[in-house]
């Protein structure tokens, strides 16, 4: 996810403001009945979390973002809804980002109608204690900047924040998201992603699959403090993600543990017929993984005297063929 920020407050709202936020409402607003602001939601510099957006998705952005819903700390919760946009475009800004390029900005235009409810809320936006926000959206393709692999579809060596040589240069590895595919929301938050326009960003679902990461670098974000853990949201998916490998692992690992128990059984069925399967399958219950190992060891030893292995050759027949008649032996 990705944030932004509130830059500036619409005191007066123009006619042709008015006519885009009617066009959001179901009955038409008079312009003492509403209170606009602009936004800046995000734009394609890189963020803490080494990822950025390039211009073109952030075109696509600024057309999905009319008529979207801003609520608070990403809650889907209908009472939580504050202020919708009315007005969205990409600007240039003027600066450079981090890989110095010009630096453009998604910016939006909200608005909220002027009530009871909400004259708190506009105090803290006027007074800047509102001021961070966060969108929540979703992009197509999150390309490495070192080797241009797609981490939607594979993993690559790079990690984010690491510097590598690329053409000869020193240069930090990030990600750039592309092909926006849908906008949800945006929201006020506390602590941006975006250094410059705090943006929570949405690559996929977390039940979709996540970048692979280091895990060293993972447990380098998390950050203790008290009984609380702070964790970024990319270390957060790739836990995640790397929690869904390790039961997928124990499954296989419980399935042949099984297997073994079973193989015991069924040796211990011909070995030693005076132990009882029910007895046997108690026993075993008990014993931890690396105990199951040696006494399955110690039956398929026990098979190997019962069932010793055999030269598919007969041994006689070879000698024969050595015999000078042995065309004549039967």
């Amino acid at each position: 996810m990705k944030s932004g920020f509130v830059n500036e407050i619409k005191t007066e709202v123009k006619a042709k403001d008015l006519e885009l936020i009617n066009k959001q409402t179901r009955r038409k607003l008079k312009e003492d009945e509403v209170y606009a602001f602009n936004i800046i939601l995000c734009d394609n510099d890189v963020d803490r979390e080494y990822e950025c957006f390039n211009l073109d998705t952030l075109q696509e952005l600024a057309k999905l973002y009319v008529g979207k819903t801003g609520i608070f700390d990403h809650s889907m919760k209908g009472r939580d809804q504050c202020a919708r946009i009315y007005y969205a475009e990409v600007v240039k800004g003027d600066k450079s980002t981090k890989t110095g390029m010009d630096l453009y900005q998604l910016k939006a235009k909200a608005y909220m109608p002027k009530t009871t409810k909400n004259a708190d809320l506009i105090l803290e936006i006027d007074s800047g204690i509102k001021r961070e926000v966060s969108v929540g959206c979703s992009v197509e393709h999150a390309y490495c900047s070192i080797c241009g692999i797609d981490r939607k579809k594979r993993s690559c060596k790079h990690v984010k924040g690491n510097v590598y040589t690329k053409n000869g240069e020193k240069t930090v590895c990030h990600i750039v998201l592309d092909t926006a595919r849908d906008a949800f929301e945006w929201s006020f938050v506390a602590v941006p992603a975006q250094i410059g326009a705090g943006v929570v960003k949405s690559l996929k679902k977390v039940d979709e699959r996540v970048e692979k990461m280091d895990i060293k670098s993972v447990k380098k974000s998390l950050n203790v403090d008290g009984e609380e853990i702070v964790i970024a949201k990319s270390a957060a998916a790739f836990i995640l993600n790397h929690i869904a490998d390790l039961e997928r692992l124990a499954e296989v690992g419980t399935l042949h543990i099984e297997q073994m128990k079973k193989d015991i059984v069924k040796s211990c069925a011909i070995t030693r017929p005076a132990l009882k399967k029910p007895m046997l399958e108690a026993i075993l219950d008990k014993m931890d993984v690396e105990e199951i190992k040696a006494l399955k060891e110690s039956f398929d030893a026990d098979l190997d005297e019962f069932f010793p292995a055999r030269a598919q050759i007969n041994n006689a027949k070879i000698e024969n063929k050595k015999r000078k008649d042995s065309g004549f032996v039967i």
